[in-house]
């Protein structure tokens, strides 16, 4: 069995699946690591292993939304499913209120994040889709 770092989740997190281990995440499970993976980096920053988790899941959500995941396709439909997660949201929330905590290209990180968010959003609130290997623009 592989061991991760142990996790304080609190009363608000505390039923958040974990699929650490699980090979071909999709959008859903990917969205879930990150967020158990914020909570253990916010709790201690100085902490190599989960600063190292907490790097990992933030870049494989930045690849999703560029388009260059190996395992999950930049479609409209993962791309729209990734906006509406809850994972995903409540990871950004607690972000955005512990950015104190984080370092000048970390904040950076997620005001992209957040920004890119908002595109898919606008976008399908559109339905005006012109898939681009990079995202997806108007029309």
């Amino acid at each position: 069995m592989k061991r991760i770092p142990s996790y304080d989740l609190g009363d608000d997190d505390k039923d958040t699946p974990m699929y650490f281990g699980k090979k071909k995440k999709n959008v859903h499970e990917t969205c879930s690591c990150l967020l158990i993976t914020t909570i253990g980096y916010l709790q201690n920053p100085e902490h190599l292993k989960k600063k190292q988790k907490y790097e990992k899941y933030m870049q494989r959500i930045k690849e999703i939304t560029n388009g260059t995941h190996k395992h999950i396709q930049g479609t409209p439909e993962n791309l729209i499913s990734l906006s509406k997660d809850v994972y995903l949201n409540r990871a950004l929330y607690k972000l955005i209120m512990n950015s104190p905590k984080l370092s000048f290209e970390q904040k950076k990180e997620v005001i992209n994040l957040v920004r890119d968010i908002f595109k898919v959003a606008e976008n399908k609130n559109n339905q005006e889709f012109h898939h681009s290997p990079i995202y997806f623009q108007k029309c």
